[in-house]
């Protein structure tokens, strides 16, 4: 008996021993366990910050191609480009002595064609396109709406002069590629830009750099370096025969309406889009003024800033504490002069000739209608019903075509968006790119949201919607 009860002690301590064990071996799986259960959350929270970058970066590039369009749909005649340069690589062409630019290409661009560099403090510059390579590397003929490097021929660039400008490159960062050279104006002696391709390409991009400082920082030398066009009422002066009365109209500021700020345009097409009831049709022109003359207005007492295209298609406003910063700048005084934006509206308007004053074109007389049921229409119209299906935010769409009365060719589709605010500018944006296949004839397409909008009682009752959830 006393033998099997040593061996009875014997097993018990081994079980005793082996539960030990075990109870080491499960507290270590534990902690295995969750250091894995740490690496796999890791990794999940890698792959969904990874994620929403990407969605962050795809809304942000959706949206500036959104406003790019806008743009190019200003161009009548429909076969213009831009490309700013973000990306100068620092390759050796394949064409001898050729330039390498790369950037995101909006609008279509060939193979041999002869374009213009936007560079430096308001220079213009005719290059050649010698190659087209897209982010593959393949080398194509032509190219549209993707991102591209292209080789250009130095064109009608200066040769450097000392050896520091040979070894550098005379193209940089942000300069702007475009098919069409700005329309210019002579005044006497004087020539004055009536477009600003450079400083519009930029604002339409600026969703993609916001916050990138030196982008901000190359946009306002580009601001610094440029003239607008600005609507003003001019008449005589009774007490002083060699002066004009000059007028301007204002803008309620959208983000505090209590504040005023000045309207300024790009060009002829983004100005023809206000429609300026302060003004007299009679002595209503539009004046070619430069960022110190602008400045100069904006600041006083009865501004607070000016804002550039407030009717789109892109819009950027300078409120006054920026335009006060810029004119302290060591850019602006070697320009203008230190003091050159303290002189009084008026005054700094009326003292230097290159001020170019031109007719300010009425306003469109824009007239809406249904389209007609074309085939491109029919196709447009299936798609925004298609849209409309799969998207319960909205409960109506009505696509209308506005042409301009004096220009048939001046047309673009109207597309009023019944959804709630919220959302709103995304939700046109993927209108527009559901439609933009089918937009042939007629390339520009406008949105207007039905709860902020003004319609006549006849719109409804006339049954305008190409969508209505409510029919359905």
């Amino acid at each position: 008996m006393g033998l099997f009860g040593r061996k009875d002690n014997g097993k018990d301590d081994d079980l005793l021993q082996n539960s030990e064990i075990a109870e080491e071996m499960k507290v270590i799986l534990e902690a295995r366990e969750e250091v894995q259960q740490e690496k796999e959350e890791k990794i999940r929270e890698r792959e969904e910050a990874a994620a929403r970058e990407k969605a962050e970066a795809e809304a942000i590039e959706a949206k500036a191609a959104f406003g790019a369009e806008q743009v190019l749909a200003l161009d009548k005649q429909g076969d213009n480009f831009f490309l700013l340069i973000d990306d100068v690589p620092q390759v050796e062409p394949d064409n001898e002595g050729a330039l390498v630019f790369g950037g995101m290409l909006r609008g279509k661009l060939k193979k041999g064609e002869e374009i213009y560099v936007l560079h430096g403090h308001g220079e213009v510059h005719k290059l050649e396109v010698l190659q087209i390579r897209n982010e593959e590397h393949t080398i194509l003929d032509e190219a549209e709406n993707e991102r591209v490097e292209i080789e250009v021929s130095k064109g009608d660039l200066p040769a450097p002069e000392t050896p520091d400008e040979a070894a550098s490159r005379p193209i940089g960062r942000y300069a702007v590629l475009t098919g069409k050279a700005p329309r210019t104006l002579k005044h006497g002696e004087q020539e004055a830009f009536l477009e600003n391709p450079r400083f519009l390409a930029m604002m339409a991009e600026y969703v993609r750099f916001h916050g990138n400082q030196d982008y901000f920082g190359s946009m306002m030398a580009v601001a610094i370096d440029s003239s607008f066009l600005v609507p003003a009422n001019i008449s005589a002066d009774p007490g002083n025969p060699n002066k004009k009365r000059i007028g301007f109209p204002g803008m309620k500021d959208k983000n505090d309406p209590e504040k005023i700020l000045l309207p300024v345009y790009t060009d002829a097409n983004t100005l023809s889009k206000g429609n300026f009831k302060s003004l007299n049709k009679e002595k209503q022109a539009a004046l070619n003024m430069s960022f110190a003359k602008i400045a100069a207005i904006a600041k006083d007492d009865r501004h607070a800033g000016f804002v550039v295209n407030p009717h789109g298609p892109v819009v950027f406003t300078f409120p006054k504490n920026l335009v006060e910063s810029l004119c302290l700048t060591g850019h602006f005084s070697e320009k203008y002069g230190e003091d050159a934006a303290d002189k009084s509206g008026f005054d700094a308007i009326n003292e230097e000739k290159p001020t170019v004053v031109t007719p300010l074109s009425p306003a469109k007389k824009m007239i809406v209608s249904k389209p007609k049921e074309t085939g491109e229409f029919k196709l447009l119209a299936q798609a925004v019903r298609k849209f409309g299906d799969t998207h319960p935010e909205i409960a109506k769409i009505a696509v209308l075509m506005s042409t301009n009365s004096e220009d048939p060719k001046d047309r673009a589709y109207i597309c009023i968006v019944d959804c709630p605010e919220e959302g709103a500018e995304k939700l046109c944006r993927e209108i527009g790119n559901a439609c933009k296949p089918y937009m042939k004839s007629v390339r520009a397409m406008r949105f207007q949201l039905f709860s902020k909008g003004t319609f006549p009682d006849s719109f409804t009752s006339s049954n305008p919607w190409t969508y209505n959830k409510l029919s359905l």
